[in-house]
């Protein structure tokens, strides 16, 4: 680029200090043209990546909700983020800042699923008293299959018959049998 031309020249050669004078303005414009094109296409760059950064935001958000249905109301969004970003910020020294920079709905995930444990972490030791005092349940036996009870309800009879040979045992023992 051409430096602007001497002042004096003026004195001594006002015809070159007119020409150099005209080269270096053009010079400027020519720079000036360049430079809003580069600004220009700088804008336009970050225009760009704002709307992939956008709709990168929204896919996210779409799938969170899929994953998690409740963030779909607008207030329940909003009071689990803000007890997210309470939390993750008091447990993890994390700045509310930081964590409102992320969107995937991955991390989003695992940050409410850690606050979730958090919470329940908190509150096994009061659970665990109030069980203490509780008696204990008793384990109920498993239930007989059908057939089993016909089966040996058979043999019952049919001991029956051997035992006392009725009349009425032996009925009962073909009864069993399907006759």
């Amino acid at each position: 680029m051409s430096q602007k031309p001497d002042p004096r020249l003026l004195d001594t050669d006002p015809v070159a200090y007119m020409r150099l004078q005209a080269a270096h303005e053009q010079q400027q414009e020519a720079l000036s043209a360049i430079q809003a094109a580069a600004d220009k296409d700088v804008e336009k760059a970050q225009a760009e990546q704002a709307e992939r950064t956008q709709a990168d935001v929204e896919e996210h958000y779409a799938k969170l909700v899929e994953r998690r249905p409740e963030m779909g109301d607008p207030q329940k969004a909003d009071a689990m983020l803000d007890d997210m970003t309470n939390s993750i910020s008091k447990e993890y020294g994390i700045t509310p800042e930081e964590i409102g920079d992320v969107y995937d709905h991955r991390v989003l995930d695992m940050a409410m699923d850690a606050v979730a444990f958090r919470k329940l972490k908190a509150e096994a030791p009061k659970l665990k008293e109030q069980v203490q005092g509780k008696p204990k349940l008793l384990k109920s036996a498993k239930r007989a299959d059908p057939g089993a009870q016909r089966k040996r309800g058979a043999k019952t009879r049919a001991a029956a018959l051997k035992k006392t040979g009725s009349l009425e045992a032996g009925v009962d023992a073909l009864m069993d049998l399907g006759l």
